[in-house]
């Protein structure tokens, strides 16, 4: 899960649309098995991962928006 970018500027901002595109597909793939847990599939273990790797990305996103800040 760890991704390493360029320390530069425009390091930073291709560091973010990854995690942002990142962030994007998992949520996709939260709603997806929230759907099917309506028809009995549920993937609770799944959704635990999907929240904790965002949640990351997002820590991640403000650490390069700070880079660029500076």
């Amino acid at each position: 899960m760890t991704i390493e970018f360029e320390s530069s500027p425009e390091g930073a901002r291709q560091g973010i649309a990854e995690h942002e595109r990142k962030i994007r597909d998992l949520l996709a793939e939260e709603t997806a098995i929230c759907d099917d847990a309506l028809e009995g599939d549920y993937n609770q273990e799944r959704l635990d991962e999907i929240h904790k790797e965002i949640a990351y990305r997002k820590s991640q996103i403000e650490k390069l928006k700070g880079y660029l800040k500076q």
